[in-house]
């Protein structure tokens, strides 16, 4: 979804690889159609992450199995429906990769022009950070929150400690810890 850096034409073995440019990209076209593919495979897809997250967190095998025994008791005492359960919190994370794409090559183009970088992997570098940051504060949240949603069912039964949303405490201490490690 990215393009590349450098506005030249590569000769491979009497075959020349043409470099695609944002600016060549019908946007109108490939925002929904990019849309559409990644939300069928969100669909398809989304339930083997309901599993596994099951998996991963249940207290020493209590709960299930395996993959094939966690799909088969999820189905059969909670309804097919438990697969999805979390789905619609996760859909702001469709946006994700565009906000990457579109906050990486505009970037990409401004700290070219506003401050003469030539260096094709410096600008790169640049534009990513800035642009995976940006993404994470879509994904990130909306995770933890769909995560807890597939375990709410039974959470005695899993690892870790539920969500307590009226005690601020670790969250003031996380983001403490994170300043205190960013300072040394």
């Amino acid at each position: 979804m990215t393009s590349s850096d450098t506005d030249f034409e590569m000769v491979l073995e009497d075959q020349k690889l043409r470099i695609i440019e944002w600016q060549h990209l019908n946007l109108w076209k490939f925002y929904p159609l990019a849309l559409a593919s990644s939300f069928s495979v969100r669909c398809a897809l989304y339930p083997m992450s309901v599993v596994k997250s099951r998996l991963a967190l249940q207290k020493q095998n209590n709960v299930y199995r395996g993959m094939t025994h966690a799909f088969s008791q999820i189905i059969k005492t909670e309804g097919i429906t438990a697969l999805y359960r979390g789905f619609w919190v996760t859909i702001p994370q469709l946006s994700a990769s565009f906000v990457y794409s579109t906050v990486y090559e505009g970037l990409r183009n401004v700290i070219r022009q506003t401050f003469d970088i030539r260096s094709a992997s410096l600008v790169s570098s640049l534009a990513g950070g800035s642009a995976s940051t940006t993404t994470q504060l879509i994904f990130v949240p909306t995770d933890i929150v769909a995560q807890y949603m597939m375990i709410y069912n039974n959470p005695q039964s899993f690892a870790g400690k539920m969500m307590d949303y009226k005690s601020d405490l670790l969250w003031d201490y996380a983001l403490f810890e994170l300043f205190i490690k960013w300072m040394d």
